[in-house]
């Protein structure tokens, strides 16, 4: 469950280094997955 923020921080670590702006725009998405998924879910 918390594996989907673990792995955005790990990778967005990796686009600052390698200065890939897509890279980290997708791990910030990945980060923000869970909460908008949880929020949702509750809503539902």
């Amino acid at each position: 469950m918390f594996v989907c923020p673990i792995i955005g921080l790990i990778g967005l670590i990796f686009g600052i280094k390698e200065k890939d702006r897509l890279f980290m725009v997708l791990n910030i998405l990945l980060i923000t997955l869970l909460p908008i998924v949880m929020f949702v879910g509750h809503l539902i």
